[in-house]
C-alpha cells in the first residue's frame, strides 16, 4: 500500500521552516534600521556636502544606483555574520547556525550564493523545506549549506568565560 505522509511529520517539518522564518523576521528589524541609516547617509553626503539643490518638489531623492546599493549593504550584512561562522540576531535568539552541508563554517562564495537565491526561498524554497526529508530548504540545497540548530546548554549562551565554544 502506499505510505501516507504523517501530520505529526509535517508539523515537526514545518516547525522548522517556521523557526528559520521566525529569525528572518527578527533580521528584518535590523535591515530596516540599516536601511535607514544606509539612507540618512548617503542624503547627508548628496544634500550637505556635495550641496547638490532640493528638486523643484522639495523632497529629497537618492536615485535608482542608492536602491542598488542598499541590495549590496543588505548582501554584506548577511555575508558578513554568515561567512564568519557568526549568526544573526535572529539567529541568535532562535539558537540557529549557518554551516556547509559538512558542518563546515560557510565560505563567502556560498553566502553570496544562498542571498543571491533568497528570491527563490521566498517562493518555493521554505515551501520545500516542509517535505524535505532533512527539513533542508531549497535555496539552502543549492548552496550546498545547512541551518543547523544549537542546544540551550551550548557553551555560545553561557556566561562563564571559561567554557570551550564548539568549533564546527
Amino acid at each position: 500500500p502506499p505510505q501516507r505522509v504523517s501530520l505529526l511529520l509535517i508539523l515537526g517539518s514545518f516547525r522548522c521552516v517556521y523557526v528559520t522564518v521566525a529569525a528572518l523576521s527578527y533580521a528584518l528589524v535590523v535591515i530596516i534600521a540599516i536601511s535607514f541609516v544606509y539612507g540618512w547617509i548617503l542624503l547627508l553626503i548628496k544634500y550637505q556636502l556635495l550641496n547638490t539643490p532640493l528638486p523643484s518638489s522639495g523632497r529629497a531623492e537618492l536615485g535608482g544606483l542608492a536602491g542598488l546599493g542598499l541590495i549590496v549593504v543588505i548582501i554584506g550584512f548577511y555575508c558578513f555574520f554568515w561567512s564568519k561562522g557568526w549568526q544573526t540576531i535572529g539567529m541568535k535568539a532562535w539558537r540557529l547556525r549557518l554551516v556547509t552541508d559538512k558542518g563546515m563554517p560557510v565560505k563567502a562564495a556560498q553566502c553570496l550564493k544562498r542571498c543571491a537565491l533568497f528570491p527563490i526561498a521566498l517562493t518555493v524554497g521554505y515551501v520545500w523545506g516542509i517535505f524535505d526529508r532533512n527539513n533542508c530548504c531549497l535555496h539552502d540545497k543549492l548552496s550546498n549549506t545547512v541551518v543547523i540548530s544549537l542546544p540551550k546548554t551550548c557553551p555560545l549562551y553561557t556566561t562563564d568565560t571559561s567554557a570551550e565554544i564548539p568549533v564546527f
